[in-house]
């Protein structure tokens, strides 16, 4: 056999000059940073959920009248006016541990069935202070207004309707009578046809229908209007296609007991050629009377309204015409027009369904306070649009409910981050058994692939002695750092406020988050006004080091960061000790981790020992140049069959601590 060449899973003979491209150096995730987490008790965000946002107003605009969310969001995004922190967090996410539910209200049509649930954009119980109103509009009987407060703030949406979607109609010249019907669950054209008046002119009678453009699908059914004599007997028979497009007759029967009955047959339908009554009653001068369905559509097989209309008007040919009076039905689901009757669509006669209940529904989900879903039996839109007009419906939401956390809503709630794009957690708590937590969750983090570390406060007004042992010495551990200090600020409003050591780790964490990975925060200062802690700035401040505190001290500048310590004593390791360091290990780790990830499920023929290196290495030579790692060395990559083992040195960023002047005096020559 000739010689091939195999070229990207190609086999290929024929001569010639072929080339790839292999970018894989450059493939790999983008690595995050700065993206920082807080983790407590949020009542009006969902449960588990966690809510990202990337700026300040972003968390003002979810929620005006939460200072909480406000305060947390300008300690997270600016934590800092010292110019070598030079922003806050690139994004915050919240993530509320305490189960809730949401408040909302249902609206019933006019049979008094649920039609419109509304429901409260914001969990808890703050979902209870939101006001709805409903009523009639007053220059349009089929339009709703819709009135929205929550607090001082307020919604209005006037004379919401769909308006008539369609001129739905027959004008062909076969059929007698056309209607139509349709809900959520049907979209049907019905015929009927009455025959001509029987000649009661002796012997045998037939009347035939002999249907030229009448669509039919599925059964058909037929009965007689005038008596027939007893002992006679009536007979319709049908002939046209069944559903599989080959050739049917069927025949009803009827005696002058069942004449007036409507038959119907149990053979489906696809086409229908002729109609005919035959009767031996010589003296019959009733009529006839067949019906069936033109279009029996079912709107869960079909996208949207229009699909299901230009099938009618498509035929219009036949006399079946759909006129579009609103573009958007293009837009509106299949399965939401609104409830209408059998209603008379021949000659000049139209149907015109509506959407009032999705228009209604997508119009409230514009609100800031609330969003609307049609209930799952709803039908009809509220009793508002239709029929007499009925009092104004007004009514405060109701069921949102707050329940009392546990350690295990904690753990729940960290689980949904495990895997999150983010780089630092600050618990709002200062119960250890929640930090202790927080440890176990960094650690769980670091196995999904996404190194982090963690601030925490514990319980304002202890000394340092019981900060070391109620928390530092606890936790030894190097994922996280702990404050101790309560600080004064300047609240989103403009007020001077004292808040717990939880706010310092938010700030502290921001801060982070502000500057390069790897970048201490010791000696740069934090927007606080004031500090309060229960030991010494300046003269405790060694003692608030070795007891592994992150905490603030005081110049003749103001307060400023002592040094960015973790809670890490068991030994002197300074990547341990030091957040900085710690925090550069765990990006030059993620960064790596981002760029091989590519290349899990290849088959190891795919590259080489020799070019994985060389991948490695140009990875870390960026985190070199872009001051995330100082140096590394040693690069050995080991093939172990479905397993490649990467070893290297790396030395991380390390904060400058210390500065040792030794100066050697001596006599020197003037």
């Amino acid at each position: 056999m000739p010689t091939a060449l195999q070229l990207d899973g190609l086999t290929i003979y024929r001569p010639g000059v072929y080339a790839t491209v292999d970018a894989s150096a450059l493939g790999g995730k983008g690595t995050s940073t700065g993206n920082l987490a807080i983790i407590g008790a949020f009542p009006s965000l969902e449960n588990d959920q966690p809510l990202t946002f990337s700026a300040p107003k972003a968390v003002f605009d979810y929620d005006p009248a939460d200072a909480e969310l406000a305060r947390l969001a300008k300690l997270a995004f600016s934590p800092s006016t010292d110019g070598r922190v030079p922003g806050g967090a690139n994004t915050l996410t919240l993530l509320n541990v305490g189960d809730v539910e949401q408040a909302s209200y249902t609206f019933k049509d006019d049979s008094a069935n649920d039609s419109l649930k509304v429901t409260s954009k914001h969990w808890g119980k703050k979902g209870n202070r939101v006001w709805i109103s409903m009523e009639q509009n007053a220059t349009d009987a089929n339009a709703v207004d819709v009135d929205l407060a929550r607090g001082t703030q307020s919604e209005s949406f006037a004379a919401i309707s769909s308006g008539k979607l369609l001129d739905i109609y027959y004008n062909g010249a076969d059929a007698t009578e056309m209607t139509f019907e349709c809900s959520p669950t049907t979209f049907k054209m019905k015929w009927a046809h009455t025959t001509a008046t029987f000649a009661a002119a002796g012997g045998d009678q037939t009347v035939t229908w002999a249907v030229t453009k009448v669509l039919t699908t599925g059964t058909i059914g037929a009965k007689w209007v005038e008596g027939i004599a007893v002992g006679k007997i009536g007979k319709v028979t049908i002939t046209g296609k069944n559903v599989t497009g080959a050739a049917q007759v069927v025949e009803l029967n009827y005696t002058a007991a069942n004449e007036s009955v409507l038959q119907t047959t149990g053979e489906q339908w696809s086409d229908i050629t002729s109609i005919a009554f035959f009767t031996d009653d010589a003296a019959y001068n009733g009529k006839g009377i067949a019906n069936g369905q033109s279009f029996d559509l079912d709107p869960s097989e079909y996208a949207f309204v229009k699909d299901m209309t230009d099938l009618v008007d498509n035929n219009n040919g036949k006399g079946y015409y759909a006129t579009t009076l609103q573009p958007y039905i293009a837009q509106i689901p299949a399965d939401e027009l609104d409830t209408l009757i059998a209603t008379d669509c021949f000659g000049a006669a139209k149907a015109n369904p509506r959407a009032d209940l999705w228009a209604l529904a997508k119009e409230l989900n514009k609100s800031a306070f609330v969003t609307a879903a049609r209930t799952a039996s709803a039908v009809l839109p509220p009793k508002h649009y239709v029929g007499p007009v009925p009092a104004t419906e007004a009514a405060y939401l109701a069921g949102g409910t707050e329940s009392a956390i546990t350690a295990a809503d904690w753990t729940a709630a960290l689980t949904t981050i495990e895997a999150s794009d983010v780089q630092v957690v600050v618990p709002m708590s200062n119960s250890l058994a929640i930090h202790q937590a927080i440890v176990t969750h960094c650690k769980n983090a670091a196995v999904a692939g996404h190194e982090r570390n963690a601030w925490v406060g514990a319980a304002p007004d202890k000394t340092a002695q019981e900060v070391f042992d109620g928390w530092t010495s606890l936790l030894n551990s190097r994922h996280i750092s702990v404050t101790g200090q309560t600080i004064q600020v300047y609240s989103p409003v403009g007020a001077l406020e004292w808040l717990d050591p939880n706010y310092l780790a938010v700030m502290f964490a921001g801060m982070q988050c502000g500057t390069v990975a790897g970048t201490p925060l010791t000696e740069k200062r934090p927007s606080v006004i004031d500090v309060g802690g229960e030991w010494s700035p300046v003269t405790g401040d060694d003692d608030v080091i070795k007891k592994g505190i992150a905490a603030l001290t005081r110049d003749n500048l103001g307060w400023k960061v002592l040094r960015s310590v973790t809670c890490y004593l068991t030994d002197d390791n300074p990547v341990y000790s030091e957040m900085s360091a710690n925090e550069s290990v765990n990006t030059s780790i993620r960064t790596l981790r981002n760029s091989l990830i590519s290349r899990i499920g290849n088959p190891s023929t795919s590259i080489t020992p020799a070019r994985f290196k060389g991948g490695v290495e140009a990875v870390l030579d960026r985190q070199v140049l872009d001051g995330v790692i100082k140096a590394y060395a040693g690069v050995v990559i080991e093939d172990l069959g479905d397993i490649y083992r990467i070893t290297y040195q790396l030395a991380p960023v390390e904060p400058i601590n210390f500065i040792h002047v030794h100066a050697q005096i001596t006599r020197l020559a003037a």
